[in-house]
């Protein structure tokens, strides 16, 4: 059963990057006969069409779609299994870019010295893509903000990293000018006094930290932006709510060596700069 699902999906993945049998037989070293029997098996094993005659080509049908997002990030570790690895486990990560600004490359780097089986290519972006990024195989982890669990993906928190008042002009006490906010979803909401006030949006937390650096206005940004800017303790003020910083994966992983220790590597690593 397994391996019947395992050929079929890597024949539907061939046929629906190529659009024919012609070519996914061409492109898995086989005959097109074989190709269309695995295709039919496949079809068999899980009881409903897969493929369905497209004029001269071969179209994946709603079904045969959805079978081939659930099995796409799985193929590849599945035909690894056969395979006797040689030397470290390489994966991929996305870093979200706030974390990417700040101390995300850092930590992690100090994390990977002391991981010698663990080899990483690390991108960045938004969280929210980099979860999607996950989920369909793009990228084996990633180190983002407010990433929850699910049926599919495991998130295991790194850090609660609190948010900050970043006073205007950097003085000892907050301005009287608006607030500089930069994707802080409920960052006020145990803060009355900050609730009430005029909201100026900023794309980036970087740019409110430097907005309000030069007296626009008080600037609500994650602590890390604060300590990689090295402001004076007097310069701002710690909130009592936070964001999650989480590293996420697949369920697969759940126990893996490789992902349990950096997992703990990255929560030692940042717990000590956050407290800088």
């Amino acid at each position: 059963m397994i391996k019947t699902l395992l050929d079929g999906a890597e024949a539907l993945a061939a046929l629906s990057r190529h659009g024919t049998v012609t070519e996914a037989a061409r492109h898995l070293s086989l005959s097109q006969s074989a190709v269309s029997k695995r295709l039919h098996a496949l079809e068999r094993e899980v009881g409903h069409a897969v493929v369905v005659p497209d004029g001269r080509r071969v179209a994946l049908t709603v079904e045969g779609q959805d079978l081939l997002d659930r099995a796409r990030p799985l193929l590849s570790g599945l035909r690894d299994l056969g395979t006797r690895r040689v030397g470290p486990v390489a994966w991929t990560m996305g870093m979200d870019d706030s974390l990417a600004a700040t101390w995300g490359p850092r930590c992690l780097a100090e994390s990977l010295r002391g991981l010698k089986r663990l080899k990483l290519g690390v991108g960045t972006g938004p969280s929210i893509l980099l979860a999607e990024q996950v989920r369909s195989g793009v990228q084996h982890l990633a180190l983002g903000t407010d990433l929850e669990s699910d049926g599919e993906l495991l998130s295991e928190t790194v850090v609660q990293e609190p948010w900050v008042l970043v006073h205007s002009g950097l003085e000892r006490r907050p301005g009287d000018g608006p607030l500089l906010l930069g994707q802080v979803p409920h960052a006020t909401t145990s803060e009355p006094e900050l609730a009430s006030r005029a909201v100026q949006s900023v794309a980036t937390f970087v740019g409110a930290l430097r907005l309000a650096s030069e007296g626009f206005g008080d600037a609500i940004v994650p602590l890390g932006i604060a300590v990689e800017a090295d402001l004076s303790r007097k310069a701002y003020r710690v909130l009592a709510t936070g964001r999650t910083v989480s590293l996420l994966g697949r369920r697969s992983l759940a126990g893996v060596s490789a992902f349990v220790e950096l997992r703990d590597a990255l929560r030692q690593r940042a717990e000590r700069h956050l407290r800088k």
